[in-house]
């Protein structure tokens, strides 16, 4: 649990449990934990074009980048509380429910955010996905996924090619 937060430091609870896929248990927490945090002067749509122009150039140095545009429309959208590293192996299961560990990455950034590293696991038209999110996604909010998860998979193959890592670079030419 949130204990208490200010502009820079959460406080959390002590977590025990077991390891954990509950998508429908994990998407309940993490739509709990996204409250609107925006205070970033810089808008949303410009800083993921932003990311998406610095990870091209990073991927650039290692491998051939195909020029890649933004599909979704990402304006007026505000910015909310994302763990940024959502995914099974930080979740776990304990006798109060699910926890999330590991929140070093953890910033305002899009709703969808969370939404991306989830789909390195489980497909966006599977039932696990809907479990997770909740709903259906609309094909606004499918399109803006797609957008995060182009700049995820520049940034892991980027990162791969940086770091020599062979689970990196694959995983960015999956997504």
């Amino acid at each position: 649990r949130v204990l208490d937060q200010d502009d820079t430091r959460l406080l959390l609870s002590h977590l025990e449990g077991r390891p954990s896929a509950d998508w429908a248990a994990a998407g309940a927490w993490q739509r709990g934990f996204a409250q609107v945090q925006d205070q970033d002067p810089m808008p949303l749509h410009a800083a993921l074009q932003k990311r998406l122009e610095s990870w091209s150039t990073a991927l650039a140095a290692f491998e051939a980048v195909d020029a890649w545009g933004l599909e979704g429309d990402h304006t007026g959208l505000a910015r909310v509380r994302c763990h940024r590293d959502f995914q099974p192996r930080n979740w776990v299961m304990g006798a109060q429910g699910i926890g999330v560990l590991d929140f070093e990455h953890a910033a305002p950034d899009h709703p969808l955010t969370d939404a991306v590293k989830v789909l390195d696991h489980i497909a966006p038209d599977s039932d696990a996905f809907r479990a997770f999110m909740g709903r259906t996604l609309s094909d606004a909010e499918g399109l803006q996924l797609r957008d995060l998860r182009l700049i995820h998979g520049l940034a892991s193959r980027a990162w791969g090619h940086r770091h020599e890592d062979p689970e990196f670079l694959d995983l960015g030419q999956r997504v």
